[in-house]
C-alpha cells in the first residue's frame, strides 16, 4: 500500500511600494547659450540635483558630466538635461548657438599733417556680425559706445600702429586689422 501525504502552506506576501513623483525639469539659461566661433567654451550649466545630460531628446542614457559645446562651426545645437530626485524629471532643452565673427575693414584714413600732429583719422566698417557694433583701435583694450550706423570714424589720431577690432551685439569680436 502506498501512502501519500501533502502539506498545504499558507503564505502572505506583502509588497510595499511608493509612487515616485518626478521632480520638475532643471532650470536652464533663458534663451539658451550664445557663443562665438572658435571661442573657448565651458561646460553647460543648469540648476537642479543629480543632473543627467543628453545629446538627443530620445537618448535613453544620460551622463553626469555636462557637455562642453564645440565652437569650430556656426549653428545651433540642442542639449538636454534632467534632474533625478527619487525619479527622473522631464528633459529641459538648452539651445547652444555658435555665432560667426564679425569682420572689420578700414574704408578710409587720413594721415597726420606733420610730425607730432594728432589730426589723423581712420574710418572702420563692421560686417557680417549681428546687431550694432562697437569699435576698438587698441586691439580691444577699450571700445567705443555702441553704434547702429556704420562706418565709424576715429579722429584726432597720432602716428602709431593701431589694431582695429569690431564687436557685435553677440559680444563676438573680429580678428584684428592693422
Amino acid at each position: 500500500t502506498a501512502s501519500r501525504s501533502s502539506r498545504i502552506y499558507n503564505a502572505t506576501l506583502t509588497v510595499n511600494y511608493s509612487v515616485c513623483t518626478a521632480p520638475p525639469a532643471p532650470d536652464v539659461p533663458d534663451g539658451g547659450v550664445d557663443l562665438c566661433l572658435d571661442e573657448t567654451a565651458t561646460a553647460l550649466t543648469a540648476t537642479g540635483d543629480n543632473l543627467l545630460w543628453y545629446t538627443a531628446p530620445d537618448d535613453p542614457t544620460g551622463s553626469p558630466d555636462a557637455p562642453v559645446p564645440p565652437t569650430n562651426a556656426t549653428g545651433t545645437t540642442a542639449y538636454y538635461v534632467t534632474q533625478t530626485v527619487g525619479c527622473e524629471s522631464d528633459k529641459a532643452e538648452i539651445d547652444v548657438t555658435v555665432n560667426p565673427l564679425p569682420t572689420s575693414s578700414v574704408t578710409d584714413f587720413t594721415n597726420i599733417s606733420c610730425f607730432g600732429a594728432s589730426d589723423g583719422s581712420i574710418t572702420v566698417q563692421g560686417n557680417e556680425g549681428s546687431g550694432s557694433y562697437e569699435y576698438s583701435i587698441d586691439d580691444g583694450a577699450t571700445w567705443t559706445a555702441t553704434f547702429t550706423s556704420d562706418p565709424y570714424q576715429f579722429m584726432g589720431l597720432s602716428a602709431q600702429e593701431y589694431k582695429i577690432r569690431v564687436k557685435d551685439s553677440n559680444q563676438c569680436i573680429s580678428k584684428p586689422v592693422q
